[in-house]
């Protein structure tokens, strides 16, 4: 491991203030860590900052590894930084859940299958991306007459919730009602969902877990059993191919956000 450094020795290295060094860490440009309540900065990595010279604004930044940079330690005040600092550039609220966030904790879920991160970094990750989806949500409202309803869920063994808030969000933003279940949602939650629920759209499943393929292809089985004719949509990691889709049961899948989005409106202009 290379030596650690202050953020003040830092500044004095880069010739700055030493608020300017701390804008660069909250923000993600420059990767750092609380250690005895300090930020310390690993002398690689501001070698790096040092020869990649990167901008700050640009609506072509590295906005996904600057936001996992703060995820990764829980910064969920510099993590927000990131953000709004995207959505000053251009982003729309949309493509942060798609090309920000979503990258970043698909980054952090592979480097924890190889190792390279423990349990409690990725949980401190998980935790401060559901806290930016909070903040985030409100923007997705739309105004007008909705176009229909929409639940999401998760089956149990999906943990976290942060894919099915997200097809929400973006569903919603289309202009349908969304009504999210979240994660680990049993099946009698879901069918007794679908029971009260009256011209129900679709229902869209977030699974990213693979031990949950089989309790995701229960709740299919039940809610066409109640409903045959309610248009039942599947994303997320563990749902990738066609085959996948087609052992679950589900009348469409997709791969991204913008699927979803499509996979609904289709739905809601088909013939029930």
């Amino acid at each position: 491991m290379s030596a650690q450094l202050t953020l003040h020795e830092v500044a004095e290295s880069l010739n700055v203030h030493y608020m300017t060094v701390y804008r660069y860490v909250r923000l993600g440009l420059l990767p750092a860590r609380k250690s005895h309540g300090q930020w310390r900065v690993e002398q690689a990595d501001l070698a790096a900052f040092r020869s990649e010279a990167r901008g700050t604004g640009d609506a072509d930044a590295p906005w996904a590894a600057r936001l996992e940079s703060r995820m990764m330690v829980g910064d969920a005040t510099g993590a927000w930084g990131v953000v709004e600092a995207a959505l000053g550039a251009g982003r729309t609220p949309a493509s942060i859940y798609s090309e920000v966030l979503a990258p970043a904790m698909e980054s952090i879920g592979r480097r924890w299958e190889r190792g390279e991160v423990d349990v409690a970094d990725e949980h401190l990750a998980s935790a401060v991306a559901m806290r930016i989806v909070g903040r985030l949500g409100p923007r997705f409202g739309r105004r007008g007459r909705t176009r229909g309803t929409v639940l999401c869920a998760m089956p149990e063994g999906d943990q976290h919730g942060l894919g099915s808030a997200m097809v929400a969000d973006v569903i919603r933003a289309a202009g349908f009602e969304t009504l999210d279940l979240g994660a680990n949602t049993p099946l009698s939650a879901v069918t007794l969902a679908v029971r009260r629920l009256e011209d129900l759209t679709a229902l869209c499943l977030s699974i990213n877990n693979s031990q949950a393929v089989e309790r995701g292809r229960e709740i299919v089985a039940a809610v066409k059993e109640i409903d045959p004719g309610l248009v039942v949509l599947a994303g997320g990691r563990a749902v990738r191919s066609e085959d996948a889709a087609t052992r679950l049961g589900v009348d469409g899948w997709g791969t991204t956000l913008a699927d979803a989005v499509d996979l609904v409106e289709a739905a809601a202009t088909a013939d029930r």
